[in-house]
């Protein structure tokens, strides 16, 4: 890991390198490529492994004093939070819909006690 003010001084200042990114590697044959975009920068934290950024864009190919920059994930986290959330809510009520429907159809069928639910898609 980079400090975003090194980073900033590395790329000559010439990308804005704010608190909602982070900036590794800088070593010569070691870290991300051009065409790496979206991949993860996972760092190790005791027995698990953490998604510290997201790589957003490269210049050249791992250069030596020119640390990748990534999105820095611990500052969209609260964002993620309210998405995972939402959906997952989102998710809940069209099945529960799904359902209803379902159930109104006749094709439907409740599990046979012990059973698996099923949403009419086996007979």
């Amino acid at each position: 890991m980079v400090s975003n003010d090194w980073c900033s001084e590395l790329h000559d200042k010439n990308l804005p390198v704010t608190d909602s990114k982070v900036c590794a590697g800088g070593r010569k044959d070691q870290g991300v490529c051009e065409r790496d975009y979206g991949g993860p920068l996972v760092c190790q934290e005791r027995e698990s492994k953490v998604i510290v950024g997201v790589s957003i864009h490269g210049r050249g190919c791992a250069l030596a004093r020119r640390p990748a920059i990534f999105v820095n994930v611990a500052y969209y986290s609260g964002w993620i939070h309210k998405v995972f959330i939402h959906y997952s809510r989102l998710e809940e009520k069209l099945l529960e819909e799904a359902q209803t429907k379902l159930f109104h159809s006749g094709q439907y069928h409740k599990p046979a006690r012990g059973g698996v639910e099923h949403l009419g898609l086996y007979h």
